[in-house]
């Protein structure tokens, strides 16, 4: 089992929708933050935009 959040421990079963990498852990925060910045409805969007290209490849 790999470790996690202990938010997201505690609420299982999830089901990852969305996911980016980075090269480094610094421009990997700086997008999470970005996102946390986001209304509700961008960050749907954003999922919705990155399952419709994730269904095509």
């Amino acid at each position: 089992m790999e470790n996690g959040a202990k938010y997201t421990r505690a609420r299982r079963p999830v089901k990852l929708v969305y996911c980016e990498e980075f090269d480094t852990k610094e421009n990997a925060m700086k997008r999470e933050w970005e996102l946390k910045q986001y209304t509700h409805k961008q960050k749907e969007k954003i999922i919705e935009e990155y399952n419709k290209k994730a269904s095509f490849t």
